[in-house]
């Protein structure tokens, strides 16, 4: 009954921290990685104001790295992003605004060569 204990705590403990460092590491991106971003999605989207970044970083941060963790958005191809925000965006229960914000945000990422 101790051991089982033990191993509990320790399991919660480890879960706990994992998600602690995640948040830590993923919360920040310079200014210039930001400016970056906007310069390229302006060419793309020429409508497309920093809060709309912004909003598509958020819904990223907090929609898709809680189950996933950070990937490396230059790790994937567009078609392969797409795909995956497609099939992923009902469970996560985004609205078509804020899947095109998030998709917005990491084609606009990708070709920045911000990860």
């Amino acid at each position: 009954m101790k051991r089982l204990l033990i191993i509990s705590i320790l399991g919660v403990s480890t879960f706990f921290v994992q998600c602690r460092s995640k948040k830590l590491t993923n919360s920040t991106m310079s200014n210039a990685d930001m400016r970056k971003i906007m310069s390229v999605a302006k060419k793309r989207w020429p409508d497309i104001k920093q809060a709309d970044i912004d909003s598509g970083r958020s819904i990223y941060k907090t929609k898709c790295t809680r189950c996933h963790g950070e990937k490396q958005i230059m790790s994937r191809t567009e078609v392969l992003w797409q795909s995956s925000i497609n099939k992923m965006a009902p469970k996560a229960k985004l609205g078509v605004e804020q899947k095109e914000l998030l998709t917005r945000y990491i084609f606009a990422s990708r070709e920045a060569g911000i990860n």
